[in-house]
């Protein structure tokens, strides 16, 4: 077999690493009937397998009548509403561990962190463009222009509103770009 194809890995480790599980994961689906042998493992025939293991898995749980309707059965005090949130909070709980074992690791950053290197950022930005116009040109209406264009594109990026952008970034960015218009003339 060889690695003819770039798709064939050489470990367990690396069939994990293509499909973000880990190595007991792997090891449980090559018990389950994960396709592959040592130093050979072929990621699209592990692909295809589990795309149809996952296939008829769900066929399964429509079978054995799992239909919409329990899904709906939220009282905690039945048995299947008991069930249901059981599951939840263990996923929930499962869910939080794994993004603490990821901020460990350096894979997550605080949201807050994000929003103060953004910030920092742009306040960077905010004070390289207000000396543009003084460090390009020695004409003072020319400085004058882009100045002005300058402040102009600060209020834009500045403005309520950005698309995608939390609004406690934008109220440090509003903060830290129309801060200090001392130059506004």
């Amino acid at each position: 077999m060889g690695s003819e194809t770039p798709w064939i890995v050489s470990s367990q480790r690396m069939v994990g690493s293509a499909f973000g599980v880990s190595v007991k994961t792997i090891e449980s689906w090559r018990s389950n009937g994960m396709p592959g042998e040592p130093r050979a493992w072929d990621l699209v025939a592990i692909a295809e397998w589990k795309t149809r293991r996952d296939f008829e898995q769900q066929e399964a749980r429509i079978s054995v009548g799992h239909d919409e309707e329990d899904e709906f059965d939220l009282d905690p005090d039945s048995p299947k509403g008991a069930k249901y949130w059981e599951t939840r909070f263990r996923r929930a709980r499962a869910e939080m561990h794994e993004m603490k074992l990821k901020t460990e690791r350096g894979e997550l950053v605080p949201r807050d962190e994000v929003i103060l290197a953004w910030a920092a950022r742009f306040a960077q930005a905010k004070n390289s463009l207000m000396t543009l116009g003084q460090s390009t040109t020695t004409d003072l209406l020319v400085a004058r222009r882009i100045d002005k264009s300058v402040r102009k594109m600060l209020e834009v990026l500045s403005a309520p509103g950005l698309p995608g952008v939390p609004d406690r970034l934008m109220a440090l960015l509003r903060e830290w770009i129309g801060g200090d218009d001392e130059s506004a003339a």
